[in-house]
């Protein structure tokens, strides 16, 4: 009815066969005041949907009709709507089997509308529980699981396309996964999570890249960023033969700074009269030494003396020897990765210093035994900045869940809140823009 149709625009409704034959008026339905009206669907069939017998001759006649509760998103006062929706039911007498006509308000045998759906999969985009979704949506936990699952798995469908450059890496997972550590990769140029895969397993990983990606897509890739992990080197081999291996320099650089950290806490346990020196001053000592002050001074409790950075380290390293040796072969490895002096880097690690602490040798041989890698990470500019920063966004959705049990509910929660979110998106258009 023409009267009605201002109400059909304020509620979103499109379907030009839906026509609203009540005005709104407020109900107590499940303990919850609604705002409710009755529509009725009009439209009539042109042949049966399943012998295909053509509506004439009186081959198809209206066999009775019934009504169900549509819920929509809510309009004003904060209240759910409810439509109260009367759907007509048809015979064929050709294969006499009884059908009712789809429409684009809801799905058949759903009392949820594709409006109320839309709503929960907007709302799953934000860092907020799914408890609060249900409630602000006037549905169960268990609805919005099921929505969001259907959601995520039809946005990510594309089988036969990779990106240039991959990221790897891992996080920990769900406390029901198959696995502690779960596997993920994203597109660091794009800046968007590709998958999730529930563990690491070497075998896993193989089967889930053949099985999901063509052999082209996969041959397409030309730089993959691992950690040092050594599976991750078989998959590439195996699955990725045309991309070149990227160790990522936070990596590297947090290997010898761990190294030269315990190399410290040896000299602090034999030098136990300055242990409070080292164990105040630990940064100066991981510092790069290009950003000692060697100028300014500052009083110094520990040394009731005036001393500049400088002098502190130089005072703590002549304390050891160890610890200097380990110190300066320390310094010349962030020379050679800030310079990406890859000659400088391979004759640091094919020679083996004098004097250096075990921890730092160590160190040593894992950096040469993904020599490759390593010189690649100073040929390009690529790192694993972005993944480092979306491993510390799902711990924030696990914090704001207070956990999760399913692992398939939190893989489609976090491909939502990373790839479709509304404000992150608005930044990326408004920076391409400018």
């Amino acid at each position: 009815m023409s009267e009605f149709n201002c109400i059909k625009v304020l509620l979103g409704i499109q379907d030009n066969f839906l026509d609203i034959v009540s005005p709104v008026r407020e109900e107590l339905r499940r303990g919850r005041k609604c705002q409710v009206l009755d529509a009725v669907l009009t439209h009539s069939p042109d042949s049966c949907p399943h012998c295909g017998c053509v509506a004439e001759d009186f081959n198809i006649i209206k066999n009775g009709s019934f009504r169900s509760e549509v819920r929509i998103p809510k309009a004003s006062k904060g209240y759910e709507v409810v439509i109260i929706l009367k759907k007509n039911r048809f015979l064929c007498k050709s294969c006499n089997t009884t059908f009712q006509l789809p429409n684009s308000i809801v799905e058949p045998h759903c009392s949820i509308s594709n409006a109320t759906k839309s709503r929960i999969a907007h709302d799953a985009t934000f860092k907020t529980s799914e408890t609060e979704i249900a409630y602000h949506n006037h549905v169960s936990h268990s609805t919005v699981n099921r929505i969001l699952n259907k959601v995520t798995e039809e946005s990510f469908t594309v089988k036969n396309y990779l990106p240039d450059v991959l990221c790897f890496d891992e996080f920990k997972s769900t406390k029901h996964a198959d696995g502690a550590m779960s596997f993920i990769f994203m597109d660091p140029e794009a800046k968007t999570i590709l998958d999730i895969v529930e563990d690491r397993k070497l075998g896993n990983l193989i089967s889930y890249f053949r099985r999901t990606y063509t052999r082209g897509a996969l041959e397409s890739v030309k730089y993959i960023v691992i950690d040092m992990y050594e599976p991750y080197v078989q998959l590439i081999n195996t699955c990725f033969p045309n991309a070149e291996i990227v160790c990522d320099k936070f990596h590297i650089v947090q290997h010898i700074n761990r190294a030269l950290n315990s190399a410290r806490i040896e000299a602090m346990k034999k030098h136990k009269e300055h242990q409070a020196k080292f164990k105040k001053f630990w940064k100066l000592i991981l510092m790069d030494s290009v950003k000692l002050n060697r100028t300014r001074n500052i009083y110094c409790h520990s040394f009731k003396a005036w001393k500049s950075s400088a002098q502190i380290v130089e005072f703590l390293l002549d304390l050891d020897e160890e610890l200097r040796a380990t110190y300066h072969y320390y310094q010349k490895l962030l020379l050679a990765i800030q310079t990406k002096n890859e000659e400088l880097m391979t004759d640091l690690l094919m020679s083996k210093p004098e004097g250096i602490s075990d921890k730092m040798n160590t160190a040593r041989n894992s950096l040469l035994k993904f020599l490759e890698p390593v010189l690649a990470a100073l040929r390009t500019s690529y790192s694993n900045g972005v993944l480092e920063g979306t491993n510390n966004l799902i711990k924030v959705i696990k914090r704001i869940a207070f956990g999760y049990r399913c692992f398939y509910h939190f893989r489609s929660r976090v491909l939502l809140i990373h790839n479709h979110n509304p404000i992150k998106l608005h930044r990326k258009n408004k920076r391409l823009i400018s």
